[in-house]
């Protein structure tokens, strides 16, 4: 923005960032993203989970509904997982999203001391 000093310190940059709207205080509390979802694990390997992300209309009307599964389990000693996930939009979006109607996986491998 004009007239505005862009080398400030990081602590003096993040407290500032909550007041430098144009639109005041309404236009800082429309940024806010609410997002929440939830998991069930069973047998201590499987998971199911839903979520939904909120945007304002006026911030992008991003809205998305996520699923998804997992496995965790032991193989030779090290315990890994890999899951997956699907977004689908809601409503009509605004503007285009590379996330929506994408499917995600991910792999994860803890690994542990090889001696024992």
């Amino acid at each position: 923005m004009a007239g505005k000093d862009p080398n400030i310190g990081v602590l003096r940059a993040l407290f500032s960032s909550f007041a430098d709207a144009p639109g005041g205080l309404k236009e800082e509390l429309r940024e806010i993203r609410f997002s929440g979802g939830l998991e069930y694990t069973f047998y201590q390997q499987f998971s199911l989970r839903g979520g939904v992300s909120i945007e304002n209309v006026t911030k992008g009307n991003r809205n998305f509904l996520g699923f998804g599964v997992g496995y965790s389990g032991i193989l030779n000693d090290q315990a890994w997982g890999m899951d997956f996930h699907y977004l689908v939009p809601l409503k009509t979006v605004t503007g285009v999203s590379p996330y929506q109607n994408s499917w995600g996986v991910s792999l994860k491998i803890a690994i542990r001391n090889l001696e024992d």
